[in-house]
């Protein structure tokens, strides 16, 4: 396909890399690092949009544009001429995750992006957005299907054509958003309109929206994917469960479970607990959802979470077991909640809701364009162990306490001679093999019981906790192998005693 820039200057497209329902992007002949996007209907109601985010690029504050960002920095159109507007050209942008992959609790089969990692992906992106907010640009639809991990852990945004975008006097409106990360002001003025968030006034579409956006992109990576609006309902007295209310309600009710008691639900048992982050993030984020809900130039900009994160990245430890936390917390936050979720999860389920869909880099600028030309996500459980928080140090404990249930019943017959009561047995070398495998089985039947109701750290404490519940299941093993063996010996008597006798 030939296509030319606003130039004329002629530009060959190669391969199709993707596309959805509002257009698909192409290689560009003799330049790796760009494609193009072709609009496949409706382009001209485009057009101006994008030729003045063209200008932008174009103009004195081009150096400015973060390079992060697939800002469109060439028109196209099918002519020299440029008569017929087809599309434009922009940044390669080369996907290794989505944001919303990265919100997934558990997350997705072979993804492997530790929490430091994270939260040095949410600082570069508030670096971005920031730099976007002093170019008097404004995101919109600030979801996490935009916001592109690159390989080597850097974060992009794409769809930029679906910008709330400033040209001059001009504002070329972002007419569709994600629900999960809609501002309350929005959501009310789309309610007053009566119209959906095309009809909402200018002015609600600000700076401060992208930070609420911000707030819960940067909540959810911390909370395991759990919305700080999203609740998990209580159960009636009766059994029955209340009829769920969309979070889209919520936040414009301003009923938040992780701030305010909210009638009839509970924080979900997969987020970890807010008290165990630091107290400056924690305001930050009371901020952005509490004070912010009736005046939102009240919460956090993009370079105060920036800072807040940086803090945050050099107060991680990590806790053994894959975890990584903040070094004043009591206990591991994440632990806990993954043994929640192995308490209360019968199969993977993810926190954030709807099955999470994987695309191409630019898939178009609406949901069903993307699902469209996506695969689903696998969504990988933890093991039980990992789920309970358990690690090395757990087994070795469970382990020794076995070995010294083994050493008391070693030690029983000898205290019952010693005490001059005979049991009439002895002490063969039989029954060492059998108190042997029976504290084996016992620690192992202890475990596969135990492993799945554990919520704490404390190993020795949990281990020692359960030593006569240990004690009982190898007596009881002890008990099922002389009883096995008193029966195999009558079998094999009795069998015995047949075949002589014919």
């Amino acid at each position: 396909m030939i296509v030319y820039d606003q130039d004329g200057t002629r530009i060959e497209l190669k391969d199709k890399l993707g596309g959805g329902g509002e257009g698909s992007v192409y290689s560009i002949a003799g330049h790796p690092h760009f494609v193009a996007k072709i609009y496949t209907s409706d382009a001209d109601a485009h057009r101006e949009k994008i030729e003045a985010m063209v200008s932008i690029a174009g103009g004195p504050d081009s150096a400015r544009i973060p390079k992060a960002v697939a800002w469109p920095m060439a028109a196209l159109y099918s002519d020299a001429a440029r008569r017929t507007f087809v599309g434009f050209g922009m940044r390669l942008v080369k996907s290794a995750h989505r944001l919303e992959a990265l919100h997934e609790y558990p997350a997705p089969a072979g993804m492997r992006v530790t929490m430091r990692e994270k939260v040095d992906f949410l600082a570069e992106l508030c670096d971005i957005l920031a730099a976007l907010h002093q170019l008097g640009q404004v995101v919109g639809d600030f979801n996490g299907e935009n916001v592109i991990m690159e390989k080597g852990g850097h974060p992009a945004l794409v769809d930029a054509d679906s910008f709330c975008v400033r040209a001059g006097r001009r504002t070329f409106r972002c007419e569709v958003f994600n629900d999960d990360i809609v501002a309350p002001e929005i959501v009310r003025a789309a309610r007053a309109s009566g119209g959906g968030y095309a009809s909402c006034p200018d002015d609600v579409f600000t700076t401060h929206a992208d930070d609420y956006a911000l707030a819960v992109h940067v909540f959810r990576m911390l909370m395991n994917g759990v919305h700080p609006f999203r609740c998990t309902p209580v159960p009636l007295s009766n059994g029955s469960v209340p009829a769920p209310v969309k979070t889209l309600v919520r936040v414009e009710r301003g009923e938040t479970p992780f701030f305010r008691k909210v009638r009839g639900v509970k924080v979900s048992p997969v987020a970890p607990e807010l008290k165990e982050f630091p107290p400056y993030l924690v305001e930050l984020f009371r901020r952005a959802f509490v004070d912010g809900h009736a005046k939102p130039a009240s919460r956090p900009t993009a370079q105060e979470w920036g800072a807040a994160l940086r803090r945050y990245r050099g107060e991680l430890v990590s806790c053994g077991h894959g975890h990584w936390h903040w070094k004043g917390a009591s206990a591991c936050p994440y632990c806990a909640a993954d043994a929640r979720y192995a308490g209360v999860a019968s199969k993977p389920v993810r926190a954030g809701g709807a099955p999470h869909v994987t695309t191409p880099p630019f898939g178009g600028a609406n949901p069903a364009s993307r699902a469209a030309n996506g695969v689903a996500a696998a969504v990988q459980a933890p093991s039980p162990a990992r789920a309970a928080g358990l690690g090395v140090p757990y087994w070795v404990a469970s382990l020794l306490i076995g070995l010294a249930v083994f050493a008391l019943l070693g030690a029983a017959l000898p205290v019952c001679e010693l005490a001059g009561i005979s049991l009439g047995i002895g002490y063969p070398d039989w029954l060492q093999v059998a108190f042997l495998v029976s504290a084996l089985a016992g620690v192992v039947a202890y475990n596969l019981l135990f492993v799945t109701r554990v919520e704490g750290k404390s190993y020795l404490f949990a281990g020692a906790s359960a030593v006569g519940g240990m004690a009982a299941l190898v007596l009881l093993c002890f008990v099922v192998a002389i009883v096995l063996g008193i029966l195999l010996v009558i079998f094999l008597f009795g069998v015995a005693v047949a075949i002589f006798s014919d």
